[in-house]
């Protein structure tokens, strides 16, 4: 019984170790997708203005 116990703890703690890494994942890659649309938009922002400016 107190083996079975001890092994259930230790699968838990693997899938809390492994929960929290995909959090981190995922936390990085929404940064990652924040700043490479922030990035993105500010090229667009950059090419608009570049182009009204050559047509005035």
């Amino acid at each position: 019984m107190a083996n079975y116990y001890m092994v259930g703890q230790k699968q838990d703690r693997n899938l809390i170790i492994v929960s929290l890494g995909l959090q981190k994942m995922t936390a990085s890659l929404r940064f990652d997708l924040t700043l490479f649309l922030c990035s993105f938009m500010e090229l667009l922002c950059h090419l608009k203005q570049r182009k009204w400016r050559t047509e005035s």
